[in-house]
């Protein structure tokens, strides 16, 4: 008789990670922002502006929705699984000084390589204008350089693929379908295939120190990189115009890029062995 696909484990543990994406999808793509939407109409009725429903949400209320959604989620995360927390992590595995300059190599080209590729395959970008109102932001800077890094790695690292890496399977199991929920809940199509591959990385990492703080300094790392190239760029420069800015080549640009990307690999694999 042949062995079913997913046991009654296997299906308990599917389940759960597909819950949680699902509410972590409906709650940041749906619930908050109709929420903030919804404040925002209700603003306009004791306002004076002339501003539209849609043009004050985005321009008064984005960086607060932010906030807010990731806010709501580490609250919920901390009460619900608090005894795997960040903090618990931390407790036992702390960002050792011999990760920080790889992890800094490591994002800063691995930042460049993916906004090379995004300008290449030029897919539609619907958060361009979100983006930017959040990049100029103090609260949108927080949430998606801080707050949001922290949030998603909880859920997708520290929540879904672990229970993922239960399941008597390859580790590369947890690590692509958790990769693919962190793709898939950007929605952006720009942004999707992103995400996807940054979460092999981020997975990857995870695997490698079974901790999210690691997770959490690259995912933040990212996140403050792209919202300084955005700054810098205006929001609309491409990689190639950026290098031309500096006075660099772009293909010599690449080419170090790649080969910081391998060697930062290959020294978080070396110092992960070692412990």
């Amino acid at each position: 008789m042949a062995r079913p696909i997913l046991n009654r484990f296997e299906g308990r543990i599917i389940k759960k990670v597909s819950l949680v994406f699902i509410g972590f999808l409906v709650w940041v793509q749906f619930l908050s922002p109709l929420l903030c939407v919804l404040i925002s109409s209700v603003s306009l009725l004791f306002s004076d502006t002339d501003l539209n429903v849609w043009d004050n949400y985005r321009s008064q209320m984005l960086p607060f929705q932010c906030f807010f959604t990731e806010t709501v989620m580490l609250v919920i995360f901390f009460h619900k699984y608090g005894k795997h927390t960040l903090v618990a992590k931390c407790a036992e595995r702390r960002l050792r000084l011999n990760l920080i300059l790889p992890m800094l190599a490591l994002s800063f080209a691995y930042t460049f390589i993916d906004s090379y590729i995004n300008d290449l395959l030029n897919l539609v970008d619907l958060n361009r204008d979100v983006f930017y109102v959040l990049d100029y932001s103090k609260l949108g800077l927080l949430s998606t350089c801080l707050l949001a890094p922290l949030a998603e790695e909880l859920v997708f690292r520290e929540y879904i693929e672990e229970m993922l890496l239960k399941l008597r399977r390859s580790p590369w199991f947890a690590i692509i379908v958790s990769s693919l929920f962190f793709g898939l809940m950007h929605i952006n199509p720009s942004q999707v295939a992103s995400a996807f591959t940054f979460g092999l990385l981020l997975g990857w990492l995870y695997y490698k120190f079974r901790s999210v703080t690691p997770t959490f300094c690259l995912h933040a790392l990212n996140n403050i990189y792209c919202a300084m190239l955005d700054r810098w760029g205006d929001g609309s420069a491409t990689t190639s115009e950026l290098c031309r800015m500096i006075h660099f080549p772009l293909a010599l640009t690449i080419v170090l890029s790649l080969a910081i990307f391998t060697f930062s690999i290959w020294c978080l694999d070396k110092i992960a062995h070692s412990e």
